[in-house]
């Protein structure tokens, strides 16, 4: 993970560079996740080496390195959606068959009851497992509604993340160029929509968000990069308040209403226009 976080903020330099690998170490998500023994390091090392591959033209690569997000299979769904809207088929060839290759394993050693059964499982945990130390929609409706409302919770939090993947694609709408700059965009929108989204989603989880933010940081310019920067320092610092949220401190409501903030405020994102902008300049120059 510190290798990849180096690799994709390459533009930054190499001070910045440092305390982004430094801060990664240092965050919640990470040593709460070391303390629970969690494979989310893994997680976001795919997240992460997907990108990097993905930008460097190595599609088919970058489909294996999305293979250990199989782990959670409804992290990988948003991201799979994503990729098959925008035709990224080089992705898709070692992708889709690794998906395949893994349903059938899983099949082979629980069996078809228990495979079906999974998507129930998740449900059921969401609805009873803790889910006041949830993060995503599941955890802001546990605050706000109580979790005693198991069914109704439910379905409020599925409506809240069906709308927030639809608000994403509409800011992710148009071509995709995943060489450019632009992508990095929208590989955070797809991140942060897919944090928001998850319905069992607990605090070790939420490193996913580590590599797509470095990877917008390198790609910003200016005074944009530094309100980037003073975000992502915000959402550091937020998600070291979690041990207070057993006294009633609501980290991950406040968190999760952070994250839509963030992506409300990418769909008008200024580097995106200027992104485009150069874009035009450059065809308007080869004309």
């Amino acid at each position: 993970n510190c290798w990849l976080l180096w690799r994709i903020a390459a533009p930054v330099g190499r001070p910045w560079r440092a305390v982004l690998v430094a801060a990664f170490v240092m965050w919640a998500p990470v040593s709460h996740g070391f303390v629970l023994g969690q494979y989310s390091l893994l997680l976001s090392a795919s997240w992460g080496g997907a990108y990097l591959l993905m930008r460097g033209g190595r599609d088919r690569l970058a489909g294996i390195a999305l293979t250990p997000l199989l782990l959670k299979p409804e992290m990988l769904v948003p991201l799979a959606l994503f990729l098959l809207w925008k035709r990224q088929r080089g992705v898709l060839a070692t992708l889709l068959p690794a998906t395949v290759a893994g349903i059938a394993i899983s099949i082979a050693i629980v069996g078809p009851v228990g495979a079906i059964d999974y998507p129930f499982y998740l449900i059921r945990e969401s609805q009873f497992q803790r889910v006041d130390a949830m993060f995503g929609w599941t955890g802001v409706i546990a605050w706000a509604f109580g979790a005693s409302h198991h069914d109704a919770m439910t379905l409020a939090a599925a409506a809240l993340a069906t709308g927030t993947l639809a608000a994403a694609a509409v800011a992710l709408r148009g071509r995709v160029d995943a060489q450019s700059d632009a992508f990095a965009r929208c590989w955070l929108i797809v991140t942060m929509a897919t944090v928001l989204s998850d319905l069992h989603l607990f605090l070790q989880d939420t490193a996913i968000l580590a590599p797509a933010a470095a990877a917008y940081l390198a790609a910003t310019r200016g005074k944009h990069r530094a309100v980037v920067a003073a975000m992502m320092a915000a959402g550091w610092i937020m998600l070291w308040f979690e041990p207070f949220m057993s006294a009633g401190l609501p980290v991950n409501v406040a968190f999760g209403l952070f994250l839509l903030i963030s992506i409300t405020c990418l769909m008008r994102s200024p580097h995106e226009s200027a992104v485009r902008l150069a874009a035009t300049a450059n065809r308007a120059a080869a004309a």
